[in-house]
C-alpha cells in the first residue's frame, strides 16, 4: 500500500507526460513520510470516452485515487490529499478554453481484510 490510480480524460493527452507524472506523484508520497517507496504501486488510466455533465466539449478531468491501509486519522489523510493535489497540479498545463477539474480521493483499505504476498 498505497495503490495509486490516476484517471484522466483523453483530451489532456498533450498536456502532460505520464512517466514524469507517475514519478512526481510517487515522490510526493515518499516525501510525505507515510509510505515506504517499495510499497507504492502507481498506474495511469486514460479515459477515451467520458462525459462531464452532458458533454465532453470544453471540459476535462484528472482524478487521483489513493488507497491506503486503514488506521490514519482524518487530519493525516486531509494533509496527504492537499499534498497530492499540489503535486498533481505541477504535472498538468492548463488547456486553453477547457475547464479542467483536478481531484484527489484518499480511500481506506481495511487492514483486517487486506492480503499481500511477495512471490
Amino acid at each position: 500500500m498505497p495503490q495509486v490510480r490516476l484517471e484522466y480524460s483523453s483530451n489532456l493527452d498533450s498536456q502532460f507526460n505520464p512517466e514524469r507524472t507517475l514519478l512526481r506523484l510517487n515522490e510526493a508520497l515518499i516525501d510525505s513520510g507515510l509510505f515506504n517507496k517499495v510499497d507504492i504501486k502507481s498506474r495511469i488510466i486514460r479515459c477515451e470516452r467520458f462525459l462531464i455533465g452532458r458533454s465532453a466539449e470544453d471540459h476535462a478531468f484528472v482524478h487521483l485515487q489513493i488507497i491506503i491501509l486503514s488506521g490514519r486519522d482524518t487530519a493525516t489523510k486531509a494533509g496527504l490529499s492537499a499534498r497530492m493535489l499540489i503535486a498533481l497540479r505541477d504535472c498538468f498545463e492548463p488547456l486553453a478554453g477547457v475547464q479542467t477539474q483536478l481531484g484527489v480521493q484518499i480511500l481506506d483499505n481495511e487492514r483486517e481484510t487486506y492480503s499481500k504476498e511477495f512471490v
